[in-house]
């Protein structure tokens, strides 16, 4: 699988952790072994690399996890002796949907056809963005708790969520 391009963030989180000084790909192994502990049917999580800025930037490895047409791209940066970490939720149509519904005339009625708001889709939606939430927080108070560091508090573990069932109107 390749590395998907977000069509709307619809929900953030992020936390700069001093003294916690972790690897990137160290991070992405324990969040994957915690989001495979939950057993979620349709999560597929994969690594991926971003360009810093332009095409001939350096590259940074993300984790990217799909779940349905929602996407979270998963960061872990070590900056000197403390770690930034973050996830970005977004929606992501692919293949012929995502053309259809981009299309500037009929593209609500595809939508509307394709990818209908429901109370379970909202919910289904939600469940995944919570669950992946808590397997990076639970990852980050692993990690914090091997090296004698406090867990996240609750104002440390709120995410920003936005609009997502407007994307679905």
């Amino acid at each position: 699988m390749r590395r998907i391009y977000p069509q709307k963030i619809v929900g953030h989180w992020d936390r700069f952790v001093e003294g916690l000084n972790v690897s990137t790909l160290a991070f992405f192994e324990l969040v994957e072994s915690l989001l495979a502990e939950r057993g979620i049917d349709g999560v597929i999580a994969m690594r991926v690399v971003w360009p810093e800025g332009g095409p001939f930037s350096p590259r940074r490895h993300y984790l990217q996890v799909n779940f349905d047409t929602i996407i979270f791209i998963v960061g872990a940066v070590p900056i000197g002796n403390a770690t930034y970490f973050s996830w970005w939720c977004a929606i992501a149509d692919r293949g012929i949907t995502a053309w259809l519904v981009d299309r500037a005339l009929f593209g609500w009625m595809f939508r509307l056809l394709l990818r209908p708001t429901t109370f379970y889709r909202v919910d289904t939606v939600r469940a995944y963005e919570h669950a992946l939430h808590a397997s990076l927080t639970t990852a980050v108070d692993n990690l914090s708790k091997a090296k004698g560091l406090r867990s996240l508090s609750e104002e440390d573990r709120k995410p920003v969520l936005l609009d997502l069932v407007g994307r679905f109107e």
